[in-house]
């Protein structure tokens, strides 16, 4: 509006605005080049503030930031999630920010384009962590999925948290289900037909990263032919689990088949 006025924003040197998503048009717009009716709307609007002490609970801050995100357009539970990171331990957020973008990663989870601006990246990372690291005492303390990553992402990391170290078996772990099934990494093998088929299943990115990460943590070798087998097991597996079964509690099913694959594969 040409209301603040400094040496590099004078008088006249009106700030321009980018494109949005939804409103494309906006880009390179003035406050001059708007049009009268627009202007008064702007002027009319108000902007409410609320005031949070440095010295606040971090999930008071975070608490405040879910209430006033249930109006207008919401955003995802991981990108909620992403700005409780930001407050709580921008290190985290930073970190999984970084291992979202690793391209053997990236190669193994084909999503789309409106599910990776929607933070579903970062989401299978702290899901990677939470099934690698569970605190079942706190997952039995929740019904849903969403609060329960809430608090397992400030639980996880936490002072304690080996970052290099992890980052390192995740870094080796996606590296060899990359190179043995590359985008088929986390679809469900179809044995009558013989191939691979669908979107990346949830329950099947648990169970095998969680199998060839604890395989690799124990020092052993993992090859293109072990993960391929893994996997094929892990596709009957999953296939059992019965489709009414809520979110939160697949995860102690998935949880439950790594381990007896990993145990049945020690055998």
């Amino acid at each position: 509006m040409g209301k603040l006025k400094d040496d590099k924003y004078p008088e006249n040197n009106f700030l321009s605005t980018d494109k949005t998503r939804y409103l494309p048009s906006l880009k390179g717009k003035t406050w001059q080049s708007l049009a009268p009716e627009l202007q008064r709307i702007f002027k009319r609007e108000k902007i409410d503030i609320k005031i949070i002490k440095r010295e606040s609970e971090p999930n008071a801050k975070f608490e405040l930031f879910q209430r006033l995100n249930t109006g207008g357009s919401g955003l995802t539970a991981q990108e909620i999630r992403n700005c409780l990171l930001i407050m709580v331990n921008k290190k985290a957020f930073n970190y999984i920010k970084e291992l979202s973008r690793n391209p053997d990663f990236l190669a193994t989870m084909p999503i789309s384009d409106k599910q990776s601006e929607e933070a579903l990246y970062e989401e299978y990372v702290v899901r990677y962590f939470i099934q690698l690291h569970p605190d079942i005492s706190l997952r039995r303390s929740h019904a849903n999925i969403g609060p329960y990553f809430d608090e397992e992402v400030v639980r996880l990391f936490d002072t304690e948290f080996q970052y290099e170290v992890e980052q390192k078996l995740f870094e080796q772990t996606f590296q060899i289900i990359n190179q043995s099934l590359g985008e088929d990494a986390f679809k469900k093998f179809h044995s009558k037909e013989e191939k691979y088929k669908g979107a990346v299943s949830t329950p099947m990115f648990e169970v095998l990263t969680i199998i060839i990460a604890n395989k690799i943590r124990l020092g052993e070798t993992v090859t293109p032919d072990n993960v391929m087998d893994f996997s094929k097991k892990a596709s009957n597996e999953v296939n059992a689990i019965p489709s009414t079964t809520r979110p939160i509690s697949k995860m102690d099913e998935t949880l439950n088949i790594a381990k007896k694959l990993l145990n049945n594969g020690q055998n």
